[in-house]
């Protein structure tokens, strides 16, 4: 995510922190033992048990498997193109595969002395990133990314799940922002139309 500078410049840098900090935490009748509506209690719980779940996959099965994987793909031999005795044109610099790329795109013809070179380079690379693909298919790697970010999904739904909980008490409003807070949720993101709302409908009820 970006920071999103107009927003945390309205609380000073604070963001959603400081509104938080605004809030009571009031008991409220009809609320659970943390003076918070059963309802947002049991969104909160489930964006914990999200991000539990998406945690957990990724430290005991993404991480270890993309280690191995990759530990596989950079077994997969370089090959380096002879121009003029120069040691750069290899595919272990992306920088020189996209410089022969490039050339080789603008050279359709093939007039230049090096193009052939430079094709094979671009060809050569072309390879080793089939090879690769080839590695993630066959450990699984592949699949455990879109797990991973299947997983990821369905944290940031439970988490916006409780941001768009319509807070019914001052203590729902406080604990939607501790938790928007502690999940980073001000950092790039326009929530506080939200919050703004919420408000509004409290201060009707108390009015």
């Amino acid at each position: 995510m970006t920071t999103e500078t107009t927003r945390r410049a309205i609380f000073g840098g604070a963001g959603l922190a400081a509104v938080a900090l605004a809030v009571p935490a009031l008991a409220t009748t009809g609320s659970t033992g943390s003076g918070i509506s059963p309802d947002l209690a049991d969104l909160i719980t489930a964006a914990a048990d999200a991000m539990r779940i998406s945690n957990d996959f990724d430290a005991n099965t993404y991480a270890p498997l993309k280690a191995r994987t990759m530990a596989l793909v950079d077994r997969i031999p370089h090959v380096t193109v002879d121009i003029d005795g120069d040691p750069y044109w290899t595919t272990a610099k992306p920088g020189a595969v996209n410089l022969a790329r490039g050339a080789a795109e603008r050279d359709p013809s093939r007039r230049h002395p090096d193009s052939a070179k430079l094709r094979s380079l671009v060809a050569a690379d072309l390879r080793r990133q089939r090879e690769a693909t080839r590695i993630k298919l066959t450990t699984g790697l592949t699949a455990a990314f879109d797990r991973s970010n299947e997983l990821s999904e369905a944290m940031a739904d439970a988490e916006m799940a409780v941001a768009h909980f319509a807070c019914k008490t001052a203590a729902d409003l406080h604990a939607k922002l501790a938790f928007m807070t502690d999940r980073q949720m001000d950092d790039g993101m326009m929530l506080l139309d939200i919050v703004l709302a919420d408000a509004a409908r409290l201060a009707n009820k108390e009015g």
